[in-house]
């Protein structure tokens, strides 16, 4: 496997096979050679964090491996056994939290998790308007129908 140099974190641009310059949304996976890569945006490199063996492409910029959950390098404090994206663009959860494109949504309980069209989230017991990417507490009457 071939292991070059890292440089300020990263492995010298002309020496890694990952690199690349792009345009693209957000984080996103590739494997090239021996190696994963990874894309904040703009370019692409090596992945050098990731275990190799056990590392999975989750979509919507997320993924893990045998040691921790990722939104692009960014490590999330979330359990690998149980975490999984969910149906709707963006989201993704373990057994107790519930993430938005990498950040965490407090007050609702990804196991009774309910979406209600586009804007709104219920759990049995509260009702999270989404607004951007912020979301607030509302009145269940917004979520119970």
């Amino acid at each position: 496997m071939f292991k070059a140099k890292p440089f300020w974190g990263f492995i010298s641009d002309h020496l890694d096979p990952c690199y690349s310059k792009i345009d693209s949304k957000g984080p996103e996976y590739s494997v090239k050679e021996d190696r994963i890569c990874v894309s904040n945006g703009s370019v692409t490199r090596t992945f050098q964090e990731v275990d190799y063996e056990t590392f999975e492409d989750l979509n919507y910029g997320y993924a893990k491996d045998k040691n921790a959950v990722y939104r692009g390098t960014e490590k999330l404090n979330a359990n690998t056994e149980t975490f999984a994206t969910l149906e709707k663009y963006g989201y993704a959860s373990d057994h107790k939290k519930l993430f938005y494109f990498g950040e965490k949504i407090e007050n609702l309980n990804p196991e009774k998790l309910k979406f209600i069209g586009d804007k709104y989230l219920y759990d049995e017991n509260v009702c999270v308007e989404k607004k951007g990417r912020n979301f607030m507490v509302v009145d269940s009457e917004f979520c119970v129908k």
